[in-house]
């Protein structure tokens, strides 16, 4: 077969047809032809491709990002063989790793003060104290150390706050607390991008130092966790304040650490 020179080849496609000179022959033609196909063919199927994918990325809201491999990008490996996962749950390091989602772009309307209580806490140095100027408030574990403002808790691509967990575990949360109603929330993110509910504790008003804890089967689909405090409003009660210190999170039992 003979070589064809990309120059002829367009020249064939895009310019009008000519008389062929005497010593072009009509396997040169025909080859042009089969190429002319296979280029037209190859199109084809990646313009199907294209359609079918667009599909399911919009159409079904299914798209790459809310595979698991999508969301294992946005978890933090922890290593759940060490204890405690979380870091500066004694707030030793003063407030890295703990913000709130008051004002964001969920909860625009809510409105709190977090600081360090020093005198009173549940084991030195410092407590945290979040005190509400306009419920219902919420206070996040995050692996970023800046303080910021969490847009959207819920949304696995716009937070830094979930905790890589393995599937069909046992884990144990825990916290001491002070003063208003307080709501202790363990969230879980599933394989495709949607959160659920695992596990919540609430803890009356009290002036003394109590501890929460709750035991949290990890489900099948779940991937990861978030640690959430809710403070909210009681009625005829004035605004909340609350000391949140000691917060733990580890393993129970799970396949990869027994």
């Amino acid at each position: 077969m003979k070589k064809i020179s990309a120059k002829k080849i367009l020249k064939l496609f895009f310019e009008e047809e000519k008389p062929q000179d005497s010593k072009e022959t009509s396997n040169e033609t025909n080859e042009v032809k089969i190429l002319h196909w296979l280029l037209i063919i190859a199109i084809s199927i990646f313009t199907l491709f294209w359609i079918i994918y667009c599909f399911f990325a919009v159409f079904l809201k299914s798209p790459i990002y809310n595979s698991q491999s999508g969301i294992n990008s946005k978890i933090e490996r922890v290593d759940w063989s060490k204890g405690n996962v979380l870091k500066n749950g004694d707030f030793s390091e003063k407030l890295r790793h703990w913000v709130t989602s008051d004002g964001g772009q969920t909860f625009k309307d809510s409105k709190s003060k977090v600081s360090l209580e020093e005198d009173d806490v549940h084991s030195a140095p410092y407590s945290l104290r979040i005190r509400s100027l306009y419920p219902t408030n919420r206070l996040h574990y995050t692996k970023n150390m800046e303080q910021y403002i969490i847009g959207n808790p819920y949304d696995f691509k716009e937070t830094e706050h979930w905790l890589g967990v393995e599937p069909s575990s046992k884990i144990e949360a825990s916290c001491w607390y002070k003063g208003s109603v307080i709501d202790f929330t363990i969230i879980g993110l599933a394989q495709k991008g949607e959160w659920i509910n695992l596990a919540k504790i609430s803890g009356e008003r009290t002036r003394i130092w109590k501890q929460l804890k709750i035991d949290i089967d990890i489900p099948e689909k779940v991937r990861a966790i978030s640690v959430l405090f809710v403070i909210n409003r009681a009625q005829g009660s004035p605004l909340p304040d609350v000391l949140i210190d000691d917060v733990a999170v580890s393993i129970v039992s799970s396949k990869e650490y027994i």
